[in-house]
């Protein structure tokens, strides 16, 4: 049970900014560059409602990007002689 409150969990856009020390500015302008980044969830129909977002969301977020860095910075492995030879075959044909 308390697992699934932790992904029902909300955190108040004010504190997002605080945990991710960004400024609200901040934060909007990474909504706009990133697509993938949680949408969030307004308190009512006003311009000026509160705006929530999902704790889950935004931890599964930081996840890909954590991963897509790891990714970026895997080591490269070199080719072995055989390999070498075979990958050059390839861009031959």
């Amino acid at each position: 049970m308390r697992k699934e409150t932790q992904n029902k969990a909300m955190i108040r856009q004010t504190a997002l900014c605080d945990w991710l020390d960004l400024s609200r500015s901040g934060l909007d302008k990474l909504r706009k560059k990133d697509p993938s980044f949680p949408r969030p969830l307004k308190d009512g129909d006003a311009r000026q409602a509160a705006a929530f977002y999902v704790v889950a969301e935004v931890q599964s977020w930081l996840q890909s990007k954590i991963e897509a860095r790891d990714a970026a910075n895997a080591p490269v492995i070199p080719f072995d002689d055989e390999q070498q030879s075979k990958h050059q075959r390839r861009i031959a044909t």
